[in-house]
């Protein structure tokens, strides 16, 4: 079964365009790996049991956990939570990692434990309180922890003095969060939308927006009437993925997976300023590609620096710098950076952006070509990573890996004979011409220009045809093809002589 058709086109379409914000309860910490631990309800049955002696009658868990407070004090009551909780013992499952591989850059979460960081390990930044709303964590995924956690137990989200002042004493953050609900889709995953105050910011929003207010969306493992009754009386359209209870962990892990399957192939469907790293994306199959990282004022001089070499042995170079700024450049980079097959990054000027970059690439155990010092972590595997002192030092290093790549590929024309039997017919004729281009092209100090012995009407033709194709602005059936290949191979011939 196909659990993304059962999301809503609409839903999906702001995922990938990066108008999305997920909201992440307690429900979702129940996929940890081994014994789960208590929901919301049954955390507050289970300190309701120690309230007793004072004949304490059950009436939520919000007034439970006020009641405890009240008579055994604050500290008291976090120590509690944390040991009911199992806080400090409970791992992210493959359900949580899934998760992670998605290209959301900011998150809500209202739980108090460390399930979402764990699983994103370095490629995240936690946001506590407000005074870090301020600062701009590029390349990472920020995670807003709206009720706090134990890093700042005083400031958590508990009894019912926490939610009724909570706007009050978080008026910067609750506008914070009242913004990405009003501008991007809430999507909810186990999270039961009862907090008065994530509750109270949604319906502020509905009094003054009405009909304008974006929908949200809820995904349930499962759902009867009721629920699906309580959500939509709530402005939330429910989601039920429908699978057997027990399995839900297996059913948001599918989920995940697909959504993320979908994900990479609508964004490199998404043009880039580069015209060539969009066609090595989409003939991944037959191209190799680097990730160049580095702060914006060196990038020039280090493609000029790599080219020469690339071209030779058919490497695109692909940056961030590639991309036209917008909501999905973040999510945009994360996938191009999953797909290349090694990275050049410079460290050299303590540019946070290249060490997250850096960070996020030896987590997919991509190759990493590193000018400048990086604190290794003990806990990763570090086989993909080289260290040089400058790039005359890695040179020799990078030119031999860059031969190594290419070791094992065929003649050009086993290659475009394999890609017309596969009705391949637009790559083969850029194959070809890439080739092509090699004899056309030549380099003065780094600097490319072609070769006015070859650069013909002929060979002007074939690359408007090539240009026509990148922008997928034509179909070429097998006897065009053909045609085109035949032209090519007579320049090639005469390039050749």
């Amino acid at each position: 079964m196909s659990y993304l058709k059962l999301l809503p086109k609409s839903l999906l379409e702001d995922i990938v365009e990066g108008n999305c914000i997920p909201i992440i309860g307690a429900g979702f910490s129940l996929n940890v790996e081994g014994k789960k631990p208590l929901n919301w309800n049954e955390l507050g049955e289970k300190i309701s049991i120690e309230l007793d002696i004072f004949n304490y009658v059950y009436d939520g868990p919000i007034d439970a956990i006020s009641y405890y407070e009240e008579e055994f004090s604050r500290a008291k009551l976090i120590e509690k939570i944390t040991e009911l909780l199992n806080i400090h013992n409970i791992a992210p499952s493959g359900t949580h990692k899934a998760f992670a591989e998605l290209k959301f850059k900011q998150i809500i979460t209202t739980n108090f434990d460390c399930l979402l960081e764990k699983s994103y390990e370095t490629n995240c930044n936690v946001v506590t309180n407000e005074s870090m709303l301020s600062t701009n964590f590029k390349g990472t995924t920020s995670i807003y922890k709206l009720h706090g956690d134990l890093s700042d137990p005083n400031r958590m989200v508990l009894t019912e003095k926490d939610y009724d002042l909570f706007l009050n004493k978080n008026p910067i953050l609750s506008t914070f969060i009242a913004n990405l609900f009003i501008t991007k889709t809430p999507l909810l995953i186990g999270y039961s939308f009862n907090d008065p105050d994530t509750r109270l910011i949604w319906r502020i929003i509905e009094e003054r927006l009405g009909n304008m207010r974006r929908k949200a969306y809820v995904i349930l493992p499962y759902a009867n009437q009721s629920n699906i009754d309580r959500y939509t009386r709530r402005g939330v359209k429910a989601i039920s993925l429908n699978c057997e209870k027990g399995k839900e962990k297996e059913a948001y892990t599918e989920l995940f997976k697909e959504l993320n399957a979908y994900w990479m192939q609508k964004l490199n469907d998404k043009p880039s300023i580069n015209i060539d790293v969009d066609t090595s994306l989409k003939y991944k199959k037959y191209k190799k590609i680097c990730f160049l990282s580095c702060v914006v004022e060196k990038f020039e001089h280090y493609k000029e620096l790599l080219m020469p070499l690339f071209s030779e042995n058919n490497i695109t170079i692909a940056s961030m710098y590639d991309l036209v700024p917008g909501d999905i450049i973040f999510s945009k980079v994360l996938s191009i950076m999953e797909q290349v097959d090694f990275a050049f990054v410079d460290l050299r000027d303590n540019n946070k952006m290249v060490l997250s970059e850096l960070e996020y690439l030896l987590s997919k155990n991509i190759k990493c070509f590193v000018i400048g010092n990086f604190e290794k972590n003990s806990n990763k595997d570090m086989k993909n990573f080289r260290q040089f002192l400058g790039y005359d030092d890695m040179n020799d290093a990078l030119k031999i890996y860059v031969s190594s790549l290419n070791n094992n590929e065929d003649s050009l024309n086993n290659r475009v004979d394999k890609l017309l039997k596969e009705k391949n017919y637009e790559y083969a004729v850029l194959e070809a011409y890439k080739e092509l281009e090699k004899k056309y092209i030549r380099y003065d100090n780094n600097k490319k220009y072609y070769d006015s012995q070859y650069y013909s009407n002929n060979f002007r033709q074939i690359r408007d045809v090539r240009n026509t194709i990148v922008h997928g602005n034509i179909n070429l059936n097998k006897k065009e093809a053909e045609q085109i290949l035949s032209q090519i191979f007579e320049l090639l011939s005469k390039a050749s002589m």
